[in-house]
């Protein structure tokens, strides 16, 4: 991820399919430690990754007419990932609506996590909550 991340920053000449190429390697290596139980540290692995996704996907947002489909491709498995994990782990929910919030907030475009609706069973009413307080402060 961090190799990823950091394409934009560290190569001077990067192009757009060097980072779709990372999103995909950094998605494929996820799903591979997904078949281990899940773990709260593999859940913040996941998170970094959704917010380092949602950063290089602003990237191909601009170039839309070539990159129309990879931003989906990787994010959309990177947030199904996510609330699987949320479904097992079951987090305190407080915790995940502010967590949710601030993700969701970070995205350079539109986040592929589908909170709080994707969500709603595993963040109850008080996580609901803490999630729009947060989206509002």
């Amino acid at each position: 991820m961090r190799e990823a991340g950091a394409i934009p920053d560290s190569n001077p000449r990067w192009d757009l399919h060097h980072l779709v190429e990372a999103g995909r390697a950094m998605l494929a290596e996820l799903e591979i430690v997904a078949v281990r139980p899940p773990t709260a540290e593999f859940l913040d692995v996941v998170e970094e990754a959704v917010r380092v996704w949602d950063r290089l996907a602003g990237y191909l947002h601009d170039a839309w007419d070539v990159y129309e489909t990879e931003p989906g491709e990787i994010g959309e498995p990177l947030a199904a990932l996510h609330l699987r994990l949320c479904e097992d782990l079951r987090p305190d929910p407080v915790d995940l609506g502010g967590r949710l919030a601030a993700l969701i907030g970070s995205a350079e475009v539109d986040s592929y996590l589908h909170a709080p609706e994707g969500y709603a069973d595993v963040l109850g009413t008080d996580g609901l909550a803490a999630y729009d307080t947060a989206c509002h402060d």
